[in-house]
């Protein structure tokens, strides 16, 4: 039995010399790009510049791939191939196009064009590709610093926010992110990116996919100059073309914020700490191995393409790269892993209790409950007691990297920013498990469903919006044929899963006697998580599959 296979804490260990020896030539292993303003990409969000080859894809990840990967590849080409043909002939109309880019990619029967709908519009927000950012308008003020420059508007509207029945998805970021302070036409680059705001009303009534209806969208900030027209479910061709932009602005926040800057480089974090600060031993260690699993590479493969102008990133959304690099970085400097905390989160947003069909916040806290159990039962091996967690110095040097600005640098990890009771170590490692697992797969495994709809979800648009008596175009707002096969291409590989959450039977966590316990009645848990979520479904409008246990994969592994 090797050394790193007998899991215990460093203050019990009969060999600490050698570990700590052990632990140092790791800790060489694994290397940070040094954050200089100057020539770091992602300044000041920490990467990796160098780890070991056992970070890299297994053949079991590239063998998982490839089934996905070579058929979409092989339709690409054809799709293209015959796109560019029938153009120079001027056979290919738009609706020609979609279809064409929609042949053999598999989608759910309920995503198709039909989520234009408003209702379908509006449900998007809680069971959709990204289901974080909505949130309940809390005060007239609120409500005012949203659309002050249309009071006409919004104080009629006064009433419906003290009775808590007004929500909104505000798209700020990117305002700061792109041209902070430029007005709207000077973000026109052959590709357009909105900021936009979009209103919501709750409003129950019987056969809509959900209680929230849209009732207002302003393309741009209040402080946005003229004409930044407010735009209503009654203005026909107009709203309908609103929406798309407020579309293609919520799939750019998607990628590029919620799920690569508040989940990618968030575990990233614990993937570098995690082996430089803590002995293969211990048990902290043992138990985050599997959940960072292929993190590193991933996440590396990505900053390849976040460097790269002509990759995807920097071809097919609605800025520049360097304009959506910023997207990443605002963030995820926004946002501490303290705040991302899912109940944190659903309080800052006002939607703990409303919405009351809201299904990515009810399935996700099925999760945290479950992950909180485990957790619990698997710290209570090895930690008698809160002193030590204390005394513990492998554990208080990883939580110092986690912190510090050269290492994860994640801001605000605990509530009194110590970690020396085992409540406080049990809280952190729910939250990592957590966000490396189910968030993940509900930030990630919706996009080959959505995405794939080029006609629902651009990437970016490709007019600005039109003035006031200006033509209105659907068509050319919608990408060129080369960028739209590149958008359904890579959300059609993002089925690829190479683990399941709870299964650790290739970990050295599947072979400790101590934990065997603990894990059973986790996948017990995970097991009692499916059957509930399934027969939520029945009952829901249309089925949230992407937090179903048997789809979660264990890591951030693409």
């Amino acid at each position: 039995m090797s050394s790193s296979d007998c899991i215990g804490l460093p203050q019990h260990a009969t060999d600490g010399e050698a570990r700590k020896e052990r632990l140092a030539r790791t800790r060489r292993l694994y290397e940070y790009e040094p954050r200089d303003p100057e020539t770091h990409w992602l300044y000041p969000v920490p990467t990796a510049k160098r780890f070991p080859l056992r970070e890299w894809y297994s053949p079991g990840w590239v063998l998982k791939l490839l089934p996905v990967l070579l058929p979409s590849l092989t339709r690409r080409a054809l799709q293209t191939g015959l796109g560019r043909a029938a153009e120079a002939l001027g056979l290919l109309r738009d609706a020609d196009r979609f279809r064409l880019l929609s042949l053999g990619v598999p989608r759910p029967r309920w995503v198709d064009a039909a989520d234009a709908l408003d209702d379908a519009f509006a449900r998007q927000r809680l069971d959709g590709p990204c289901p974080v950012l909505i949130e309940r308008v809390l005060d007239p003020a609120h409500l005012t610093a949203l659309f002050s420059s249309d009071a006409a508007f919004a104080q009629p509207l006064v009433p419906e926010v003290e009775a808590g029945r007004l929500f909104a998805v505000d798209f700020s970021l990117l305002r700061r992110a792109l041209h902070p302070r430029r007005p709207r036409d000077s973000r026109w680059r052959d590709r357009y990116m909105a900021a936009p705001r979009v209103l919501f009303q709750m409003r129950p009534e019987k056969g809509t996919l959900c209680d929230l209806h849209p009732i207002g969208l302003q393309l741009d900030g209040p402080d946005a100059p003229a004409p930044n027209p407010l735009y209503r479910p009654g203005d026909g061709a107009a709203w309908e073309m609103a929406k798309l932009y407020a579309q293609a602005a919520e799939m750019n926040v998607h990628i590029f914020g919620s799920h690569l800057g508040q989940v990618h480089t968030i575990i990233e974090a614990f993937a570098m700490a995690t082996p430089r600060s803590l002995a293969a031993e211990h048990p902290v260690h043992v138990l985050l191995e599997p959940h960072l699993r292929w993190t590193l590479q991933v996440n590396a493969d990505g900053n390849d393409l976040l460097r790269d102008t002509s990759s995807h990133f920097g071809t097919i959304y609605g800025g520049t790269l360097a304009e959506m690099r910023a997207v990443l970085v605002e963030a995820r400097t926004s946002r501490t892993f303290y705040d991302l905390e899912l109940e944190r989160d659903l309080t800052r947003r006002g939607v703990a209790a409303s919405p009351l069909d809201y299904p990515y916040r009810d399935d996700a806290r099925l999760h945290v409950a479950a992950i909180r159990r485990f957790v619990a039962s698997y710290v209570e091996l090895f930690y008698r007691g809160d002193a030590d967690v204390a005394d513990d110095h492998e554990l208080q040097a990883w939580f110092a990297e986690l912190l510090a600005p050269e290492g994860g640098d994640l801001g605000r990890v605990t509530e009194d920013g110590r970690l020396c009771t085992r409540e406080a170590l049990v809280e952190v490692l729910t939250q990592a498990l957590f966000t490396a697992g189910p968030k993940h797969s509900a930030l990630h495994y919706a996009q080959p469903d959505f995405y794939s709809l080029i006609e629902g979800f651009p990437a970016a648009i490709y007019r600005p919006p039109p003035r006031d008596g200006a033509p209105l175009s659907f068509e050319s707002l919608f990408p060129p044929l080369t960028p739209a096969a590149t958008q359904v291409h890579y959300s059609a590989i993002a089925v690829h899963r190479a683990s399941r959450f709870g299964d650790y039977r290739s970990s050295r966590l599947g072979r400790s006697l101590p934990a065997r316990a603990a894990i059973q009645r986790f996948q017990r848990d995970l097991l009692a998580i499916e059957v509930e979520i399934e027969e939520r479904n029945r009952r829901r409008p249309r089925p949230y599959r992407y937090l179903l246990p048997s789809l979660v994969p264990g890591s951030v592994h693409f």
